[in-house]
């Protein structure tokens, strides 16, 4: 790091900071060079011409503050360690193991768990909220307070996060814009975030098979007796209770008239959730 003054001097007239420059340069060491914004005639002549030697090999850095300081660092840092291949942009876990198992993870050496289910998604991790803070908080616009500074700074400089915690905001309202219920945020031993997924009903699950069975024989729009007809039923108590109130109540069917619900030219043609069961349903056979 290059200043104003040019610092101690050996009996050979070198500072430490020049020697140890020549030392990693003859060892073909990797060397970061930061300078402090300071104009040249505000140096010492020693301090600037050593920066001028600096120059001839490498790319060197400016900077105004600490925190500018501290940016530079963290990011040459990162660069330094993808570069060497020590550490890498892609997941750490994103090749595949042709003999791992289920059986291979070790409970007691991982912490942080994602689980999929059919309607949700839950992630769990050991950390808790900051002193003070509660889950209601995190479904507003809130400041990011990081577990490891060191570690989120470069993360920010890379580009892979942000700096205001609208993250968990972000999550409510694309949830709530799709039509899902609002995100949980739970703190107990753990953190455990839930995320609910959309469904559709499947086959012997949210409905009978006798709905399943209607759902596959309405096309367009058709009257009961039709509806009935393609079934192959004669008694009508039957079909209403077991077949088109459960359709109904599911919303997978809906009345082409339904402030008329007694009308004779009554009808019924399948919703888009029926429309989507309907084709669930065909490729199952």
């Amino acid at each position: 790091m290059f200043g104003k003054t040019y610092g101690y001097e050996t009996e050979e007239g070198i500072s430490p900071t020049e020697l140890e420059f020549n030392h990693a340069t003859d060892l073909h060491k990797t060397r970061l060079v930061f300078l402090t914004n300071h104009k040249q005639e505000e140096r010492h002549l020693k301090e600037n011409r050593f920066i001028n030697k600096a120059q001839e090999v490498l790319i060197r850095k400016k900077f105004n503050t600490v925190d500018e300081l501290k940016s530079a660092v963290y990011a040459a840092l990162v660069r330094y360690l993808e570069e060497k291949e020590i550490i890498r942009s892609g997941p750490f876990d994103a090749g595949l193991h042709e003999t791992a198992t289920l059986a291979s993870i070790d409970d007691e050496k991982f912490s942080v768990r994602v689980m999929l289910f059919k309607d949700r998604l839950e992630i769990r991790n050991p950390g808790s909220l900051p002193l003070g803070w509660t889950t209601e908080k995190l479904k507003q616009l809130h400041t990011s307070v990081p577990a490891n500074p060191l570690l989120a700074e470069p993360l920010y400089l890379a580009g892979y996060i942000e700096r205001m915690g609208t993250g968990t905001s972000d999550m409510v309202k694309k949830s709530i814009a799709a039509g899902l219920p609002e995100p949980q945020f739970i703190q107990s031993e753990d953190f455990r975030s839930v995320l609910y997924r959309p469904s559709t009903p499947q086959v012997g699950e949210q409905v009978g098979e006798q709905v399943n069975n209607m759902i596959k024989a309405i096309h367009n729009e058709m009257p009961v007796s039709e509806i009935m007809r393609s079934l192959g039923l004669k008694g009508r108590r039957n079909f209403l209770q077991n077949y088109l109130q459960p359709a109904m109540k599911n919303k997978l069917i809906e009345m082409t008239q339904p402030g008329s619900p007694n009308s004779p030219k009554q009808k019924y043609r399948l919703t888009t959730k029926g429309e989507t069961l309907q084709k669930q349903l065909k490729k199952k056979k």
